[in-house]
C-alpha cells in the first residue's frame, strides 16, 4: 500500500539549468510562475504516472529531466527526456504525455525552451 509519495516539481528555464550548458540559447520570455502554474495544475496526472510505476517496481525513486518546447500560442510542440535516472521508460513515457497535453499561457516570443526537473521519492519505501 502506498501511505505517501513525493513528487518534488522544480522549475529551470533554460539557459540557467546545467542541463542546458551544451544547448543553444533559447528565448525565455515566458514568465517563470505561469509555467509552474500549468506544471503544479498537472500535478496529479503526474503523480498518477508514478503511483502506476510503483505497482510495477515499489522501490522506484529517482529524477527525471524533460525538456519541452513552448510555442507562441501557449502549446508544448515537443517534449524529451534530457536526463534520467529513473531507468523505467513506461513512467518517462506516460510523463512525456502528460507534457505533451499541457496549455501554458500565450507569450509574444517566438517558442521557449524550458528543462523542467520532476523529482520521484517514495517514503514509504525506506
Amino acid at each position: 500500500m502506498i501511505r505517501s509519495l513525493v513528487v518534488v516539481l522544480a522549475l529551470a528555464l533554460l539557459p540557467d539549468s546545467p542541463a542546458a550548458l551544451s544547448a543553444p540559447e533559447p528565448r525565455t520570455s515566458i514568465d517563470r510562475e505561469a509555467v509552474k502554474a500549468v506544471i503544479m495544475k498537472h500535478a496529479r496526472l503526474i503523480r498518477a504516472c508514478y503511483e502506476s510505476a510503483l505497482r510495477r517496481r515499489p522501490d522506484l525513486e529517482g529524477r527525471l529531466s524533460v525538456r519541452f518546447t513552448i510555442a507562441a500560442s501557449g502549446s508544448v510542440t515537443s517534449a524529451e527526456v534530457v536526463q534520467s535516472t529513473l531507468k523505467d521508460r513506461e513512467l518517462e513515457e506516460c510523463v512525456l504525455g502528460v507534457v505533451r497535453r499541457m496549455v501554458f499561457p500565450p507569450h509574444p516570443e517566438p517558442p521557449v525552451v524550458i528543462v523542467y526537473p520532476f523529482v520521484f521519492s517514495n517514503p514509504s519505501s525506506k
